[in-house]
């Protein structure tokens, strides 16, 4: 019988996922975060056996938000739960089940998980796989412990032509150090979210972001003229650097700085000594076109977004409120 442990100490939260190949979105402090805007975060770890030495193999950090009644409350697992050791795969998701069943079934309509996973045992019950999404499974994923100039010689030539090219523009590329910048980076943001008819949420969003966040942050912009015409935001451990959001002036794009600010953003982070780096998501359009050339469009693919009900009333609560209707990154 597996043991279930709320972790309440964020050091020892976060020691855990950094050690076990864990995703960004399972940090202690996105939760926080999440909590900050209608959301509660449990961290949870999985320890082998009830017995007293038994070792963890594995964990989860489970968002709740309430919801209007009758609904009572949705749950939601980013980029988890996380896995210590491929060996250990079964044992962790059927103890997630049984912690589904005792835990979530009185307090909840719907649980939704996104593991950060390419496969999965066949024997595993992840339950229904849902039709929306709030992380696209298919995604870009460059392995940092390359060369830098293996890295840029695995683009295609269209790519490193273009970074060229936009490194010759009179521009300047820095991170972002105050509330100031956060706030330049969002009138980008929504000018692009404008443009391509896509939902944000407020500035008041991204500057707790920016703030809860901290050290975790690495929000880099292009300046022209002393003027932000294009930002990168990525969400950083030692594991990912992961791509939360972009956007670009019309003039950013007309001058293809998005390539120098890509490549910038992947040699810091292989600066910063992390393993990988995740472009976060494609689709078939022209912005997947463009992450899919710094990889010459070899592409990963995470298994997908599940879904267990946890009350008769899920397809109702779907229909009421879709994925689709509600900004979960």
């Amino acid at each position: 019988m597996v043991k279930f442990l709320t972790q309440e100490d964020a050091k020892l939260w976060n020691k855990f996922v950094n050690s076990n190949n864990g995703h960004p979105l399972q940090l202690w402090q996105w939760g926080d975060l999440k909590s900050e805007f209608d959301w509660e975060a449990t961290r949870v770890q999985i320890y082998k056996t009830n017995r007293k030495n038994a070792p963890v193999i594995g964990g989860f950090q489970i968002l709740k938000r309430h919801l209007p009644k009758p609904f009572k409350a949705t749950y939601y697992i980013p980029r988890g739960p996380i896995v210590v050791g491929e060996e250990n795969q079964l044992k962790v998701f059927e103890a997630l089940k049984e912690y589904t069943e005792k835990n979530l079934k009185k307090t909840g309509v719907l649980l939704q998980i996104e593991p950060a996973l390419e496969k999965i045992d066949d024997a595993i019950d992840l339950g229904k796989r849902a039709k929306d999404t709030n992380l696209l499974p298919e995604t870009v994923i460059l392995d940092l412990t390359k060369t830098e100039d293996e890295l840029f010689r695995s683009m295609t030539k269209k790519t490193r032509w273009n970074i060229n090219r936009s490194q010759r523009n009179d521009i300047e590329i820095v991170e972002a150090k105050n509330e100031a910048d956060v706030e330049a980076c969002y009138n980008v943001y929504k000018s692009t979210a404008d443009e391509d008819d896509f939902g944000i949420h407020t500035l008041e969003y991204y500057q707790a972001v920016f703030r809860v966040l901290g050290k975790f942050n690495r929000v880099y912009m292009v300046k022209f003229q002393n003027k932000v015409i294009a930002f990168l935001w990525n969400l950083e451990n030692k594991n990912l650097s992961f791509e939360l959001y972009a956007g670009a002036t019309q003039l950013g794009y007309d001058m293809r700085v998005n390539y120098a600010l890509k490549w910038h953003a992947i040699r810091q982070a292989q600066a910063h000594k992390v393993a990988a780096y995740d472009l976060n998501g494609l689709l078939n359009d022209g912005i997947s076109h463009f992450k899919l050339g710094f990889s010459s469009g070899k592409r990963v693919r995470f298994i997908g977004t599940y879904e267990r009900s946890l009350s008769s009333l899920s397809k109702l609560y779907k229909i009421a409120l879709p994925v689709a209707k509600r900004i979960m990154i």
